[in-house]
């Protein structure tokens, strides 16, 4: 899952740490998606974009919340990546096999 969000240029999060963060406009697009092109997405006319890959951790948390009160300017689009562990490895070399030769 990808989501697009963009930053109000209104909101200074330098100045205002401890206040709460205003609910931001997302959209999912599926990058395959026959029906909605890429240049209607919200990151579009954005200055620059930032990705930021996110998870359930602690750690993601504090990346997302230092990257608003640290890194994002106004006029920037962030774009979060959900990454979700996977059980199994795929194209992952699984060990050796063994092979006969006849010589």
């Amino acid at each position: 899952m990808t989501t697009f969000l963009t930053m109000n240029p209104q909101h200074h999060p330098q100045s205002e740490p401890d206040l709460p963060v205003p609910p931001l406009a997302s959209l999912r697009i599926q990058p395959t998606s026959p029906r909605v092109p890429l240049s209607v997405t919200p990151t579009a006319g954005a200055q620059r974009r930032i990705a930021i890959a996110v998870d359930l951790s602690d750690e993601s948390a504090y990346a997302v919340r230092w990257s608003v009160q640290n890194y994002l300017r106004p006029g920037d689009a962030v774009i979060l990546l959900h990454v979700r562990p996977t059980s199994v490895l795929y194209g992952a070399d699984l060990g050796s096999s063994r092979t006969s030769s006849t010589s």
